[in-house]
């Protein structure tokens, strides 16, 4: 529905009693209200859920909404020019309502200094019964102090997205929260599109009294740590999802314990936490965590000891090869017992220890890709509840033979999805084992079509799989042919070489055998005493000969060489 200028909703509107939703947002249609006075909605008084989004809403009464009793959804968002100091004018009377949801997204310009929110802003909300608020996109650099504590006890859900946050006073109130479940501060380092906004007519409504820097002039601090405290950060009871990703978190992640009994998701990607050394506490119950995109090249098993319950881990895209390699004893994952994916893509991995995933049987989901993986040398077979390995952008040529058992054992007890995409396989004779278990099992292999092999010469296809691994197979066995006649020619070649050679030199070889067997003989007889005086030949016929000796104690070595 559009809504013009000065447009007023008549008495007519009383008999439409079966209005509950009205949707003028200025997002999706035409929306220019200006002026949203107390009387706006008298003959409307049914209505459940609003949405008066970039409508260009510029002044606001007290207590508009007071006489909607059904009133369950407002969302006031993108009204660049109300500013927080409409707020309480907006909220006056909201307790009289029904309303679970309140979002005032970007209600201030979107270029200026950062703001803080007050307990004046939101005061008028601590009666409702809210479970969820939203003040994303409103350059908020600090949430000054008693505001968590004035907000209505029932929130479960709210929201500090895409503003300016930074650290203060009410990191340590969050425990007021006792409802609260889920906290969303997500991108608190993306910027306006400074190019678009700079140059749009924005007149915010001022404060008449600037309350905004005023927990920042305070001249003592609350707390001042020290290198060696430990930190404990106090969270709602029932908080069990926040959001941090990409907020501005810089540096090493502390010796920290927080107070969450029942925090169950956390995820902090998109940051610049570089080291994850300090063991954490508070963090039993933890189920899904992601610190993808931190660039951070340090982790130790002390960092991941307390995660016994975690079912998701993400440490995308960040720099562990050095840490996770040099893991030999392979305690990083050893208490992941209960894990179900785990995604290390994109960590400039070359190889992993042996038995870096042994504690991981109930792992489903194992991502590996966009690495510099040449093999898979790990365990896999006791993972039998594997549905999905991606293996794609390595350096991967073959698989071992222990890998393939492992994978064909695992085959044999689970549907498990392989992803080879973007490797370096070797379409070779060597690797012929291989190529032909990866055809028997075909079906576990996803977009076999599209894989491709290292030598770009080769006529091996994957879109025709059976036909190029026969041709290969057939050109294998063609080589093995040419390997045995050729070895069978070169050793007849050698030996009769080999032949020849001595046939040509039997004398010189009779020769050398003769002087060889003379030396033992002659040095067993200087042994004895005797003296070598002679050499006797003999010729075809002559059997004996006789000699005799003037000198009794001479010595004659007597050989038989017939010529």
């Amino acid at each position: 529905m559009d809504l013009p200028f000065n447009f007023k909703f008549g008495g007519g509107f009383k008999t439409l009693q079966n209005l509950q939703n009205l949707d003028v947002s200025g997002i999706t249609g035409y929306c220019d209200v200006k002026y949203l006075s107390q009387n706006f909605f008298n003959n409307i008084h049914y209505l459940k859920r609003i949405d008066l989004s970039n409508c260009k809403i510029f002044k606001v009464d007290e207590g508009p909404f007071i006489i909607l009793r059904h009133l369950e959804n407002l969302d006031i968002s993108h009204n660049e020019e109300l500013g927080f100091v409409s707020l309480p004018n907006v909220t006056y009377g909201l307790k009289e309502t029904s309303i679970r949801t309140f979002r005032a997204d970007a209600i201030r310009c979107l270029i200026g200094i950062g703001t803080e929110l007050t307990v004046s802003h939101i005061a008028n909300l601590r009666q409702t019964k809210l479970i969820e608020l939203s003040f994303a996109h409103n350059r908020i650099e600090l949430i000054g102090k008693g505001v968590f504590p004035n907000m209505p006890k029932s929130l479960e859900r709210l929201s500090f997205a895409l503003n300016r946050l930074t650290t203060g006073i009410y990191l340590f109130e969050f425990h007021t929260l006792h409802n609260l479940k889920e906290l969303n501060m997500t991108f608190l380092l993306k910027q306006p599109k400074y190019f678009s906004f700079i140059f749009e007519k924005c007149n915010e409504n001022k404060e008449l009294k600037s309350q905004e820097s005023m927990s920042a002039r305070n001249s003592k601090p609350y707390f001042e740590f020290r290198r060696s405290s430990n930190i404990t950060v106090y969270m709602p009871p029932k908080l069990e999802t926040f959001n941090a990703n990409s907020s501005k978190l810089y540096g090493r992640i502390p010796k920290l314990r927080i107070s969450a009994n029942n925090l169950k998701n956390l995820y902090a990607q998109n940051n610049l936490l570089f080291s994850w050394n300090q063991p954490l506490f508070g963090f039993e119950r933890l189920e899904r965590v992601d610190l993808s995109n931190n660039f951070c090249s340090s982790i130790s098993p002390a960092f991941t000891a307390s995660g016994k319950r975690l079912k998701y881990m993400s440490l995308a895209r960040n720099m562990l090869a050095r840490s996770i390699q040099l893991d030999f004893r392979c305690q990083i994952f050893k208490n992941q017992l209960q894990l179900e994916v785990l995604d290390l893509s994109s960590n400039k991995l070359s190889h992993l220890p042996d038995c870096i995933f042994q504690s991981l049987a109930k792992l489903k989901v194992l991502k590996l890709n966009h690495n510099q993986l040449s093999d898979v040398n790990f365990r896999i077979k006791h993972m039998i509840n594997l549905f999905s390995i991606d293996f794609s952008d390595n350096r991967i040529t073959t698989f071992s033979v222990q890998t393939m058992d492992s994978l064909s054992y695992i085959f044999s007890r689970t549907k498990v999805s392989i992803r080879l995409l973007n490797n370096k396989l070797h379409c070779t004779c060597k690797n012929l084992d291989f190529l032909k278990w990866m055809l028997r099992n075909k079906d576990y292999f996803l977009h076999v079509e599209r894989y491709f092999c290292s030598d770009v010469n080769t006529r091996f296809d994957f879109n025709e799989f059976e036909q190029s691994l026969h041709r290969l197979r057939i050109d294998c066995l063609d080589l093995q042919i040419w390997i045995t006649i050729s070895s069978i020619i070169i050793t007849f070649v050698v030996c009769f070489f080999v032949a020849q050679v001595i046939r040509t030199n039997i004398w010189y070889i009779r020769y050398f055998l003769y002087k060889h067997k003379r030396k033992n003989a002659c040095d067993i007889a200087r042994k004895d005493g005797a003296e070598i005086s002679g050499l006797v030949l003999k010729s075809d016929g002559i059997d004996e000969f006789s000699y005799d000796s003037a000198e009794g104690n001479s010595c004659i070595m007597l050989s038989t060489f017939t010529a």
